[in-house]
């Protein structure tokens, strides 16, 4: 990775799933999506 195009800032969540249970791409990409509109929404505030 190129230093002038280094992240700033990190973010991160847990999405939270039962144990021993492997979530579906849709059940993950749902709060991951979510995570991302709130996180945009506070950078754009």
């Amino acid at each position: 990775m190129h230093a002038e195009l280094a992240p700033c800032q990190i973010f991160s969540t847990v999405i939270p799933s039962q144990p021993g249970r492997m979530l579906s791409l849709e059940e993950c990409l749902r709060p991951l999506h979510a995570f991302y509109l709130e996180k945009k929404a506070e950078l754009n505030a």
